[in-house]
């Protein structure tokens, strides 16, 4: 389960999530969308944090797809100037 499906499963805002984890709504913000990848330490909070439903995998393919979506829009953007 990725971080965003699982703040929406417990009905989890930011604030509520940063606050389980232990970090800024910032990062849960840049995390859940896939913008960025969290340090090791905070993959092992937020695997502690969500019991193991969330896992290092889940993080990575959400990264994964975000850069993958950035790479296609770029592409369009090139092919269209």
């Amino acid at each position: 389960m990725d971080l965003m499906a699982y703040m929406q499963r417990f009905e989890l805002d930011n604030a509520a999530m940063a606050l389980k984890i232990g970090c800024s709504q910032g990062a849960v913000n840049k995390w859940k969308y896939g913008h960025v990848m969290p340090t090791p330490v905070s993959l092992r909070k937020i695997l502690q944090a969500t019991s193991g439903l969330v896992t290092a995998d889940d993080m990575l393919q959400a990264f994964e797809r975000q850069v993958a979506r950035q790479a296609a829009r770029k592409a369009r953007n090139e092919d269209g100037q």
